[in-house]
C-alpha cells in the first residue's frame, strides 16, 4: 500500500490547511472561513494530537484525536467511558477521496488512542454529511445523541476502545 500514519509535524502546517481549506463549501462539510483556520492546525500540532497519512512523504489525509472536552458537556456519551478522546477535523485530499483513507487513517488512531490510554473515542458530525456517518457507521461507532452546536445540527457518535 505504500501508506504511512504518522503524528504531523510542524512543517506540514501549511499543508493541512490546504486540505482543510479546499473542503469548506463541499457536500456535507460545516466548516466555513472561520473554522477549521491556522491556529487550529498549529494547536493539534503542538498537544500531539494531529495525525496524517502519508504517502511517499506527501501528506494526504489527517485528523485531530486528542483530550479535548469541548464534547463533553454533552449528557449523551457512555459515562463507562472515564478517559475518552474526542476525534476531530477529519480530512482526506480530494484526489485521494473514496479510496478508505478515512478508514485507513481513522483506524490507525484508534491503535494509537488506546496504546495512550484512552478507553474510547467520541465526535460529532454534520446531519448532512452521508459520507462521513456512513464512515463512522462502518467502523461500528454509535450514535448515541444529537446535539446543536456551532450553528449546526449535529449527530454524537462513539465507540470503545
Amino acid at each position: 500500500m505504500g501508506y504511512k500514519i504518522e503524528k504531523v509535524p510542524m512543517e506540514e502546517k501549511e499543508n493541512v490547511l490546504e486540505i482543510y481549506e479546499a473542503l469548506k463549501g463541499s457536500y456535507g462539510c460545516t466548516w466555513d472561513s472561520d473554522y477549521p483556520v491556522i491556529e487550529d492546525v498549529v494547536r493539534d500540532i503542538h498537544s500531539g494530537s494531529l495525525y496524517g497519512v502519508f504517502k511517499d512523504q506527501e501528506l494526504i489525509a489527517v485528523a485531530a484525536a486528542g483530550k479535548d472536552d469541548e464534547l463533553a458537556h454533552l449528557s449523551c456519551w457512555d459515562r463507562s467511558l472515564k478517559n475518552a478522546c474526542d476525534l476531530a477535523r477529519v480530512a482526506v485530499r480530494a484526489d485521494y477521496q473514496g479510496r478508505g483513507m478515512a478508514k485507513i487513517l481513522i483506524t490507525g488512531i484508534e491503535k494509537d488512542g488506546t496504546e495512550r490510554g484512552f478507553d474510547g473515542i467520541r465526535l460529532i458530525v454534520g446531519k448532512k454529511n452521508p459520507y462521513a456517518i456512513k464512515l463512522y457507521d462502518s467502523l461500528g461507532y454509535l450514535c448515541c445523541g444529537e446535539a446543536s452546536m456551532y450553528g449546526n445540527e449535529w449527530f454524537c457518535y462513539q465507540k470503545k476502545l
